[in-house]
Protein backbone atom coordinates (compact mmCIF):
# COMPACT_ATOMS: atom_id res chain seq x y z
CA UNK A 1 0.00 0.00 0.00
CA UNK A 2 0.99 3.61 -0.47
CA UNK A 3 -1.03 6.23 1.36
CA UNK A 4 -0.71 9.63 2.92
CA UNK A 5 -1.11 9.67 6.71
CA UNK A 6 -0.40 12.61 8.95
CA UNK A 7 1.20 14.54 6.10
CA UNK A 8 3.83 11.92 5.24
CA UNK A 9 3.91 9.51 2.33
CA UNK A 10 3.97 6.01 3.75
CA UNK A 11 4.80 2.80 1.92
CA UNK A 12 3.10 0.28 4.13
CA UNK A 13 1.98 -3.30 4.60
CA UNK A 14 0.07 -5.04 7.33
CA UNK A 15 2.12 -6.68 10.03
CA UNK A 16 2.27 -10.44 9.52
CA UNK A 17 3.76 -11.24 12.92
CA UNK A 18 0.96 -12.87 14.96
CA UNK A 19 2.77 -12.34 18.26
CA UNK A 20 2.70 -8.56 17.70
CA UNK A 21 -1.04 -8.66 16.93
CA UNK A 22 -1.67 -10.78 20.02
CA UNK A 23 0.40 -8.37 22.12
CA UNK A 24 -1.61 -5.39 20.82
CA UNK A 25 -4.90 -7.16 21.64
CA UNK A 26 -3.82 -8.28 25.12
CA UNK A 27 -2.26 -4.90 25.99
CA UNK A 28 -5.34 -3.05 24.73
CA UNK A 29 -7.53 -5.11 27.05
CA UNK A 30 -5.07 -4.81 29.96
CA UNK A 31 -4.98 -1.01 29.87
CA UNK A 32 -8.71 -0.62 29.20
CA UNK A 33 -8.79 0.38 25.54
CA UNK A 34 -12.13 -0.49 23.95
CA UNK A 35 -10.71 -1.02 20.49
CA UNK A 36 -7.71 -2.78 19.09
CA UNK A 37 -5.89 -1.25 16.19
CA UNK A 38 -4.24 -2.53 13.06
CA UNK A 39 -0.46 -2.75 13.00
CA UNK A 40 1.27 -1.45 9.88
CA UNK A 41 4.90 -1.95 8.91
CA UNK A 42 6.45 1.03 7.16
CA UNK A 43 10.11 1.48 6.31
CA UNK A 44 9.43 5.22 5.94
CA UNK A 45 9.08 5.75 9.69
CA UNK A 46 12.07 5.55 12.00
CA UNK A 47 10.27 5.09 15.28
CA UNK A 48 7.05 3.33 16.33
CA UNK A 49 4.08 5.70 16.43
CA UNK A 50 0.32 5.96 16.51
CA UNK A 51 -1.41 7.97 13.79
CA UNK A 52 -5.09 8.83 13.72
CA UNK A 53 -7.68 9.91 16.25
CA UNK A 54 -10.91 8.10 15.35
CA UNK A 55 -9.33 5.02 13.77
CA UNK A 56 -5.80 4.96 15.15
CA UNK A 57 -3.12 2.80 13.55
CA UNK A 58 0.08 1.56 15.14
CA UNK A 59 2.93 2.03 12.68
CA UNK A 60 6.25 0.32 13.30
CA UNK A 61 9.35 0.37 11.08
CA UNK A 62 10.05 -3.37 11.39
CA UNK A 63 8.80 -6.64 12.88
CA UNK A 64 11.97 -8.09 14.37
CA UNK A 65 11.90 -6.41 17.78
CA UNK A 66 12.87 -8.50 20.77
CA UNK A 67 9.94 -9.63 22.89
CA UNK A 68 10.82 -7.21 25.72
CA UNK A 69 11.35 -4.28 23.36
CA UNK A 70 8.10 -4.98 21.50
CA UNK A 71 6.21 -5.16 24.79
CA UNK A 72 7.54 -1.77 25.90
CA UNK A 73 6.82 -0.16 22.51
CA UNK A 74 3.26 -1.47 22.30
CA UNK A 75 2.45 -0.52 25.90
CA UNK A 76 3.87 2.99 25.37
CA UNK A 77 2.01 3.65 22.12
CA UNK A 78 -1.30 2.22 23.36
CA UNK A 79 -0.99 4.30 26.52
CA UNK A 80 -0.74 7.40 24.30
CA UNK A 81 -3.93 6.24 22.59
CA UNK A 82 -5.74 5.69 25.89
CA UNK A 83 -4.67 9.14 27.12
CA UNK A 84 -5.90 10.80 23.85
CA UNK A 85 -2.48 12.37 23.36
CA UNK A 86 -2.83 12.67 19.58
CA UNK A 87 -5.92 14.85 19.98
CA UNK A 88 -4.04 17.02 22.46
CA UNK A 89 -1.09 17.27 20.05
CA UNK A 90 -3.48 18.35 17.30
CA UNK A 91 -4.82 21.06 19.61
CA UNK A 92 -1.27 22.21 20.33
CA UNK A 93 -0.53 22.33 16.60
CA UNK A 94 -3.68 24.40 15.99
CA UNK A 95 -2.79 26.83 18.80
CA UNK A 96 0.73 27.11 17.41
CA UNK A 97 -0.65 27.84 13.93
CA UNK A 98 -3.01 30.52 15.26
CA UNK A 99 -0.31 32.16 17.39
CA UNK A 100 2.61 31.65 15.00
CA UNK A 101 3.90 35.13 15.89
CA UNK A 102 4.23 34.41 19.63
CA UNK A 103 7.55 32.82 20.67
CA UNK A 104 6.05 31.81 24.01
CA UNK A 105 3.55 29.56 22.23
CA UNK A 106 6.41 27.70 20.52
CA UNK A 107 7.99 27.20 23.94
CA UNK A 108 4.67 26.07 25.42
CA UNK A 109 4.15 23.53 22.61
CA UNK A 110 7.66 22.14 23.02
CA UNK A 111 7.27 21.80 26.78
CA UNK A 112 3.77 20.35 26.49
CA UNK A 113 5.04 17.70 24.06
CA UNK A 114 7.81 16.83 26.51
CA UNK A 115 5.26 16.62 29.34
CA UNK A 116 3.08 14.30 27.23
CA UNK A 117 6.00 11.88 26.89
CA UNK A 118 6.93 12.12 30.58
CA UNK A 119 3.36 11.45 31.68
CA UNK A 120 3.02 8.55 29.25
CA UNK A 121 6.28 7.07 30.55
CA UNK A 122 5.04 7.44 34.13
CA UNK A 123 1.78 5.65 33.26
CA UNK A 124 3.60 2.83 31.46
CA UNK A 125 6.06 2.38 34.33
CA UNK A 126 3.58 2.61 37.17
CA UNK A 127 4.55 -0.13 39.67
CA UNK A 128 7.61 -1.09 37.57
CA UNK A 129 10.81 -2.24 39.24
CA UNK A 130 14.32 -1.02 38.36
CA UNK A 131 14.91 -3.88 35.88
CA UNK A 132 11.75 -3.00 33.93
CA UNK A 133 12.68 0.70 34.01
CA UNK A 134 16.13 -0.08 32.61
CA UNK A 135 14.62 -2.25 29.85
CA UNK A 136 12.22 0.58 28.97
CA UNK A 137 15.06 3.13 28.82
CA UNK A 138 17.11 0.72 26.67
CA UNK A 139 14.18 0.36 24.25
CA UNK A 140 14.00 4.14 23.87
CA UNK A 141 17.76 4.41 23.33
CA UNK A 142 17.69 1.64 20.72
CA UNK A 143 14.84 3.37 18.92
CA UNK A 144 16.71 6.71 19.06
CA UNK A 145 19.71 5.19 17.31
CA UNK A 146 17.54 4.53 14.25
CA UNK A 147 15.43 7.71 14.32
CA UNK A 148 16.10 10.38 11.71
CA UNK A 149 13.06 12.64 12.04
CA UNK A 150 9.62 12.93 13.52
CA UNK A 151 6.00 13.43 12.55
CA UNK A 152 4.49 16.40 14.44
CA UNK A 153 1.00 15.01 15.17
CA UNK A 154 2.00 11.49 16.16
CA UNK A 155 3.25 9.65 19.19
CA UNK A 156 6.80 8.81 18.18
CA UNK A 157 8.28 6.43 20.75
CA UNK A 158 11.64 8.21 20.92
CA UNK A 159 10.76 11.80 20.04
CA UNK A 160 12.71 14.77 21.40
CA UNK A 161 16.02 16.60 21.38
CA UNK A 162 19.11 15.53 23.30
CA UNK A 163 18.30 17.53 26.45
CA UNK A 164 14.66 16.41 26.47
CA UNK A 165 15.69 12.77 25.98
CA UNK A 166 18.24 13.07 28.80
CA UNK A 167 15.53 14.47 31.07
CA UNK A 168 13.13 11.75 29.97
CA UNK A 169 15.62 8.95 30.63
CA UNK A 170 16.53 10.43 34.04
CA UNK A 171 12.82 10.58 34.82
CA UNK A 172 12.40 6.92 33.86
CA UNK A 173 15.29 5.78 36.02
CA UNK A 174 14.35 8.10 38.93
CA UNK A 175 10.96 6.46 39.44
CA UNK A 176 8.92 8.71 37.15
CA UNK A 177 8.50 12.04 38.89
CA UNK A 178 5.86 14.03 37.00
CA UNK A 179 6.41 17.51 35.66
CA UNK A 180 3.77 20.11 35.29
CA UNK A 181 3.56 22.57 32.43
CA UNK A 182 0.89 24.63 34.24
CA UNK A 183 3.28 27.47 35.15
CA UNK A 184 4.52 27.78 31.57
CA UNK A 185 0.95 27.66 30.26
CA UNK A 186 -0.14 30.39 32.67
CA UNK A 187 2.80 32.62 31.69
CA UNK A 188 2.04 32.08 27.99
CA UNK A 189 -1.63 32.97 28.45
CA UNK A 190 -0.74 36.13 30.42
CA UNK A 191 1.79 37.18 27.77
CA UNK A 192 -0.66 36.66 24.84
Amino acid sequence: YVSCSGGILVEERECENNSIHELVVSTSHAIGLRQTMPVIISRKVNSPMILGIFRPVLIIPREDYSSAECNMIVRHELTHCKRHDIAFKMLLTAVNALHWFNPFVYLMVREANADIELCCDADVLRNADSVQRKAYADSILTSMEREKGFVPVSTCFSNGGINKMKERLENIVDNGKRRSGIVLLAVTIVMS
